[in-house]
C-alpha cells in the first residue's frame, strides 16, 4: 500500500484508483476514520461510494453518507472518475480545488525526479544527411524513459523538425506556404472589423476579403509547382 503525507489545507485525504495510492492530509482530524474510509477505497478499488465500498465499511465500522458529494463535484469540474477524496465538510469548490491542483502538481514533479514519467527522446536526430535522392536515417532510435518492464505497445505521435530540405526548390515553397497562411490568417481577423465607425461618421475598411482571397490562390499554385517538382508516379502493369 503506498501512502503519501501532503500539505492539504482542506482535504483530509485523496486516493487514486489507478495508481492505488491514498494521499493523506499532514494535519488530518481522526486519523483513524478517515485512513479505514480510504482504506475502504483501497480495497474496492473504486473511487465511489458503491456497494462493494458500503459493505467494506460496514465491516470496519465506518460511517458512510448517503450523499457522495465529491462525485458529483468531480463530474461537474472535470476531475478525473479515478480520484476519490474525503471531503468532510468543506465549504466552497476553491477550496477542494486548490488541495486538487497541490495534489496534480505533486505527481507530476515527483514523477519526473523520480523517472517514472513516461516520457521519449530521439537519438540521432541531427545526424541523418542527404545522400542523392534518399534521407538517410539509419541512426536514429526512439529511446523510452523509464525502460519498459514488460511487452506491451507503445504509440509515439512523432512529429519531424526540419533540419534541411532535399533542395532549394523546396526551401522556398515551404516560405511560400507558410507567407500564403499568414495571408489568410491576417486576412480573416482584418475582415471581422470592416465597416467599423469612425468619430468622423465615416467607417474603417480593410482589405481582410483580399488577403484571404490571395493566399487561397497562393496556395493553388504552390500546390501544383509542387507535384510537379514531386518524384513521378509508378506505372502500374494491368
Amino acid at each position: 500500500m503506498n501512502i503519501k503525507i501532503l500539505p492539504f489545507r482542506y482535504v483530509q485525504a485523496f486516493f487514486d484508483a489507478d495508481s492505488r495510492t491514498i494521499y493523506l492530509n499532514e494535519n488530518i482530524s481522526n486519523l483513524e476514520d478517515n485512513l479505514k474510509h480510504e482504506f475502504c477505497h483501497y480495497c474496492s478499488g473504486d473511487p465511489d461510494h458503491t456497494i462493494k465500498f458500503k459493505q467494506l465499511a460496514d465491516e470496519l465500522g465506518v460511517e458512510t453518507p448517503e450523499l457522495d458529494i465529491f462525485k458529483t463535484i468531480r463530474k461537474r469540474y472535470g476531475i478525473p472518475s479515478r480520484i476519490a477524496a474525503n471531503i468532510g465538510n468543506i465549504s466552497g469548490i476553491q477550496n477542494i480545488l486548490v488541495d486538487y491542483h497541490l495534489l496534480a502538481a505533486y505527481r507530476k514533479f515527483s514523477q519526473r525526479v523520480l523517472g517514472s514519467e513516461g516520457h521519449w527522446e530521439v537519438i540521432g536526430e541531427t545526424e541523418a544527411v542527404v545522400q542523392g535522392d534518399s534521407l538517410t536515417a539509419s541512426q536514429q532510435l526512439i529511446r523510452l524513459y523509464p525502460t519498459p518492464k514488460g511487452a506491451f505497445p507503445v504509440v509515439v505521435q512523432y512529429i519531424p523538425v526540419v533540419h534541411n530540405f532535399r533542395s532549394p526548390q523546396a526551401r522556398y515553397l515551404a516560405y511560400e506556404m507558410m507567407l500564403a497562411e499568414a495571408r489568410i490568417a491576417i486576412g480573416n481577423a482584418r475582415r471581422k472589423i470592416n465597416g467599423m465607425p469612425t468619430p468622423d461618421g465615416g467607417s474603417i475598411s480593410y482589405d481582410g476579403g483580399d488577403l484571404v482571397s490571395e493566399g487561397e490562390e497562393k496556395k493553388k499554385e504552390i500546390i501544383n509547382e509542387a507535384i510537379l517538382l514531386g518524384e513521378p508516379l509508378s506505372v502500374h502493369t494491368w
